[in-house]
This record gives C-alpha cells, sequence and structure tokens, in this order.
C-alpha cells in the first residue's frame, strides 16, 4: 500500500485515493462542470442568475432562477435534465416564487423533467414572478 495520513474516523488519503480501511472509495473525483439548462417556451433565464446543473462523484445539484413567460399550469415542463442526471425516484422540492417569496412546488422526474407544480398555501404566481431553485439528488 502507498504511503498514507490517517485523516479522521479511519479515513485514509494514500496517493490520491480515499481509503476506508483498505477499501477504496474513490480513485478519481469527477466533475462536469455547470451546464446552463435548456429552458422551455414557458420560462425564461433571468440574464443575472440562469438555471445551471452539474454532477460531482454522483451527486448532481440544479441552482438558479427561472422567470415564468405566462402563469404555468401544473405539470409544466421548465427543463429536462440529460441522461446521467437523472434521479432515481421522482423527487418533489419546494422552492420559493421570485417577487414574493412564497414557496412552491416543484417535481423532478425519472425522464429528466424538472417540472411547475404548483405554489403553497393557497398563493396564485403571476406572470412577473419566477422561481428560485435548488436540488441535490444521486444521479440514477
Amino acid at each position: 500500500m502507498a504511503k498514507s495520513f490517517k485523516l479522521k474516523n479511519n479515513v485514509y488519503l494514500a496517493s490520491n485515493s480515499i481509503m476506508h480501511g483498505h477499501t477504496l472509495l474513490s480513485e478519481k473525483i469527477y466533475d462536469s462542470g455547470w451546464k446552463e439548462a435548456t429552458l422551455t417556451s414557458s420560462f425564461s433565464h433571468l440574464s443575472w442568475n440562469k438555471l445551471y446543473y452539474r454532477k460531482a462523484n454522483g451527486i448532481v445539484t440544479v441552482c438558479g432562477t427561472v422567470d415564468f413567460n405566462s402563469v404555468p399550469s401544473w405539470g409544466t415542463t421548465i427543463t429536462t435534465l440529460p441522461e446521467g442526471y437523472r434521479p432515481r425516484n421522482e423527487i418533489d422540492i419546494y422552492c420559493r416564487l421570485s417577487n414574493n417569496n412564497y414557496p412552491c412546488l416543484i417535481a423532478i422526474t425519472t425522464g429528466g423533467a424538472i417540472n411547475w407544480l404548483n405554489a403553497i398555501l393557497g398563493n396564485t404566481p403571476n406572470a412577473s414572478n419566477g422561481i428560485w431553485i435548488f436540488a441535490t439528488f444521486i444521479a440514477a
């Protein structure tokens, strides 16, 4: 075994590898870098805070803000994540509307669609709203 350094709780750093006891957990860190999401016609990017996604070691992060081009109906697709960036099971995520900070709900499906579901607590969004989105999940 290459020279190793004990970090904490029996985790070792050895030759750019992370070791747990004598089991190799990862030899190489993979990071796709940030990719700009392609939005459907119902939504648009803010010039100063676009919607991006990335995958690092199997963990997908989606973050940014999208504006409504009109008030979306239940299930309207915001964007679709490519294969390799999709969750194993559908994930419902609380977000917030940008103009009034009301909570809202989106879903990320196993097919990669990020869908608008609804505003929460009886709040109705208007066309000047947008959605602040932040989600992290393990890719399927």
